[in-house]
């Protein structure tokens, strides 16, 4: 007589297993709802892409978030999400410690006391360098009889930092910037056997990936 194995238990593990990885997937958005205008320049300069991009929130419990399109206000420092209906949502730095955007890794610096999110140019243990956008407002003021016109102008600007001994420090891309850090003779050898200027983004990957094996 052949024996039937008792498939419920079979099946509820499946069904939990289902739950689990659906409650992994959903991680909710936390944050307020923004105004924002497309048209208005004040708005969208500071934004760090051009057009809305994709991408994924992780939280502290490195869960990540479904697919939402997301802009970074380098003005105010915020993630933006663009949600259904023309609703807008600034959210919450502190709930979500790096995002994935198009295959860039954007990290929350604010634990280091810098408030924004760096795109990862180079992560390793004991080294990493992060390019973050600073946006800042400018009034330019023209007067005429009785009456003062003010032009709001958004000026952007992109800016390198170093993590290093738990410390965050900005750098211009200079090499000479690096000389604090690391001593002038490191860097220079090994910038000179690199062929490596720092004017670029993989320049400073190849340089940090070296110079961490000699750390």
């Amino acid at each position: 007589m052949f024996h039937v194995p008792n498939v419920i238990p079979i099946i509820a593990m499946i069904f939990t297993f289902i739950q689990i990885q659906a409650q992994v997937l959903e991680v909710p958005l936390n944050g307020g709802e923004m105004l924002y205008r497309e048209n208005d320049e004040t708005f969208t300069k500071p934004m760090l892409f051009e057009t809305w991009k994709y991408g994924i929130l992780y939280d502290h419990k490195d869960n990540p978030s479904e697919k939402v399109l997301l802009n970074y206000d380098a003005l105010n420092n915020n993630l933006i999400a663009n949600l259904e209906n023309n609703t807008y949502m600034a959210l919450n730095k502190y709930s979500y410690p790096y995002v994935l955007i198009e295959n860039n890794k954007f990290v929350n610096l604010n634990a280091y006391g810098t408030d924004c999110y760096g795109r990862v140019l180079y992560e390793g243990n004991s080294v990493s360098c992060f390019e973050c956008l600073k946006a800042t407002r400018l009034n330019s003021g023209s007067t005429g009889y009785n009456v003062i016109k003010k032009k709001i102008q958004i000026q952007r600007d992109f800016v390198i930092y170093i993590l290093y001994n738990d410390e965050l420090v900005q750098l211009r891309r200079k090499e000479k910037d690096l000389y604090k850090l690391f001593g002038k003779s490191t860097v220079k050898d090994l910038a000179d056997s690199l062929n490596i200027s720092f004017k670029k983004d993989y320049e400073y990957f190849l340089f940090l990936k070296s110079l961490e094996k000699r750390l």
